[in-house]
């Protein structure tokens, strides 16, 4: 099936599986979701990055991610700011 809007052909993607991304304070608070389709891994990380940036005010060149026992974190000049839910 093929969706028709304003001239543009909008086509289904085969088995695409929208996966969530949260990210939680510390404490455990949700902080920011967002959905992504599979295939390009690289997305995630940008919007994590350019979101946490954003909300601490550093550059998203300083953000990074380390795994721990507790999970995936995401960091900020190697201090941990937030957990990654997938």
């Amino acid at each position: 099936m093929t969706l028709v809007l304003d001239n543009v052909h909008v086509l289904p993607l085969p088995n695409a599986k929208p996966r969530t991304v949260t990210l939680n304070r510390l404490d455990g608070q949700r902080f920011a979701s967002a959905g992504f389709l599979g295939g390009l891994a690289s997305e995630p990380w940008t919007w994590i990055a350019t979101t946490v940036a954003h909300e601490l005010e550093c550059d998203p060149e300083d953000v990074g991610c380390m795994e721990t026992d507790d999970g995936d974190m995401v960091t900020v000049q190697g201090i941990p700011v937030y957990s990654i839910q997938i």
